[in-house]
C-alpha cells in the first residue's frame, strides 16, 4: 500500500535563518532577562536578607545554598 501515509510528516525546519532566527533570538532574550530577573529576586541577596530577618541559623543559609543545586539534581 503507498500513498500518503508512507510520507514523514515534518514538523521542524531543517533550518531557521534571516528574519525568523533574529525573531527567535530577540524572543530567547527576552525571555532569559526575565528568568534572570526572577532568579536573582527570588534566590539572590533578598532571599538572603529575608532569612537573617528571621533569624535563620548558618545550617538553614547552608540549606537556602544548596537547594538550587539540589533541585536541579532530582529534575534529571
Amino acid at each position: 500500500m503507498s500513498g500518503a501515509d508512507d510520507e514523514p510528516i515534518e514538523v521542524l525546519p531543517d533550518s531557521v535563518e534571516g528574519p525568523q532566527l533574529r525573531r527567535a533570538m530577540r524572543m530567547v532574550t527576552v525571555a532569559w532577562i526575565f528568568g534572570s530577573v526572577w532568579m536573582n529576586s527570588t534566590a539572590g541577596s533578598p532571599m538572603t536578607q529575608f532569612a537573617k530577618s528571621l533569624g535563620a541559623s548558618e545550617f538553614q543559609f547552608g540549606i537556602l545554598a544548596a537547594l538550587p543545586f539540589l533541585v536541579s539534581l532530582i529534575s534529571l
